[in-house]
């Protein structure tokens, strides 16, 4: 599985409230200038034993921020460390997360029973009144790890594919082709992998597994489901992804990948404006 900074450009991006390496003053929260200090956040992982089974710790980058004023504050970082068994440096991502009135430790202590109900391992150092999880372990999306690890995914891809044969592609190099395109912290990760339903299939699929930490995916697969069997969708003028299943005891919705290339990643030309004006037409089918 490969987890990289770029995964959260998706989710949460950097509060303008810290624009200018400015320290917010929020009485509720007065850990906020520690909590953006690399070295002390790094000081305090050591403490708290993160990364649990790695390198030393040499780096604590910022990664993403989210900022509610007087409510919540939650980090991701970037750990980095060198080890001398692996080939490469080795990075972790670890998200803190600490609130600032009454109500929400409440609702912490509630999360914090869920999480060790679910097998979650998360620190809390209640002084700071702060949490800790290193990737794949999350506060509230408890299905991260079972959608990250090859042998739990299979499980569930055979599941919901209706496929007793489906295994994950190999990317080459005896490792399965998995990589997380984003990720939200407390919200929700998607997944990218290549899936063969049978030991027979000359070519991979790829296929997206999105998990969340309620049954939203329900309701996405449901709309997925209608707009895929429409009738602008069978008679070519709609391109969507093809839903292909929601497993609602890992809150996992899988789907195919979409037809077509991202706009953003065609070269400017006059001939992206047909496939702008494609893209406004498969709108209007939407909301017809």
């Amino acid at each position: 599985m490969i987890a990289q900074a770029s995964m959260f450009r998706k989710g949460w991006s950097q509060s303008a409230a810290l624009a200018g390496d400015e320290i917010p003053r929020d009485p509720a929260m007065p850990q906020l200038g520690m909590l953006l200090d690399g070295s002390a956040m790094a000081a305090l992982m050591r403490d708290a034993g993160i990364p649990a089974s790695s390198p030393a710790l040499e780096r604590c980058r910022i990664v993403n921020v989210r900022y509610r004023p007087g409510r919540q504050f939650i980090v991701s970082y970037a750990l980095e460390g060198d080890d001398a068994g692996a080939r490469q440096r080795q990075i972790r991502f670890v998200t803190a997360k600490i609130v600032g009135d009454a109500s929400g430790e409440r609702h912490l202590a509630k999360r914090l029973k869920a999480a060790e109900q679910a097998g979650t391992a998360v620190r809390y150092v209640p002084e700071h009144r702060l949490t800790l999880t290193e990737f794949p372990d999350d506060l509230r999306v408890h299905g991260i790890r079972r959608a990250t690890e090859a042998g739990s995914l299979e499980e569930v891809i055979r599941r919901v594919l209706a496929a007793p044969e489906a295994v994950l592609a190999d990317s080459g190099d005896g490792t399965p082709a998995m990589s997380v395109v984003s990720y939200r912290p407390e919200r929700f990760c998607l997944v990218r992998f290549g899936v063969r339903r049978t030991l027979a299939a000359a070519c991979p699929e790829n296929v997206y597994a999105r998990v969340h930490r309620d049954h939203k995916g329900a309701g996405v697969h449901e709309t997925m489901t209608a707009l895929w069997n429409c009738a602008a969708r069978r008679s070519g003028l709609l391109s969507v992804a093809e839903p292909l299943g929601y497993d609602p005891a890992t809150q996992m919705l899988f789907q195919g990948a979409a037809p077509g290339q991202p706009l953003g990643e065609m070269v400017p030309s006059e001939a992206i404006l047909d496939h702008i004006a494609a893209a406004g037409r498969s709108l209007a089918a939407v909301h017809d």
